[in-house]
């Protein structure tokens, strides 16, 4: 009796193992290709206020249901970054483009009314539109992350 339990148990176990080995492929795999400034996104131009997700002019209808009648009233200037949305391991650019609908609409929907929205009451403000560096950039820094990451936080190329 105590053999087939044994038994039974170690049939258990390797089924167990053998679940989890076949379940734990790799996660940090990332398609990418080389870094290259031919392919680089344009430059967004801050002058225009297409370049911004939000201005003091531009609230989104959450933004304007957490502030005061008008934001004039307040005082500080907020200047909110937010951390890239670009995460999706098939995606192989190393930048996104500020015209690229999809993200800026998870910057709309994401960043501004679950992060940016916590500023409302503080002061006006001012979400910029940058170009994004993949998330792999931080994990691949000699195969194009650095590259990426530099031209996410520049305004020079």
């Amino acid at each position: 009796m105590i053999f087939k339990q044994r038994q039974y148990f170690y049939k258990f176990i390797s089924i167990c193992c053998l679940i989890v080995l076949v379940s734990c492929k790799s996660t940090s795999i990332y398609l990418t290709e080389p870094f290259s400034l031919e392919k680089i996104p344009e430059k967004p131009d801050y002058q225009n206020e297409s370049s911004w997700v939000v201005l003091p002019s531009k609230y989104t209808q959450k933004l304007k249901e957490l502030t005061p009648n008008s934001t004039v009233e307040l005082e500080a200037d907020v200047f909110y970054v937010y951390p890239t949305l670009i995460t999706d391991k098939k995606d192989i650019r190393w930048n996104i483009a500020t015209t690229d609908t999809i993200q800026n609409a998870k910057i709309l929907n994401a960043t501004v009314d679950f992060q940016a929205s916590a500023w409302a009451t503080s002061g006006k403000l001012y979400v910029p539109l940058y170009r994004q560096a993949h998330l792999r950039s931080y994990y691949q820094l000699e195969k194009g992350g650095k590259e990426a990451l530099t031209l996410a936080y520049t305004h020079y190329r």
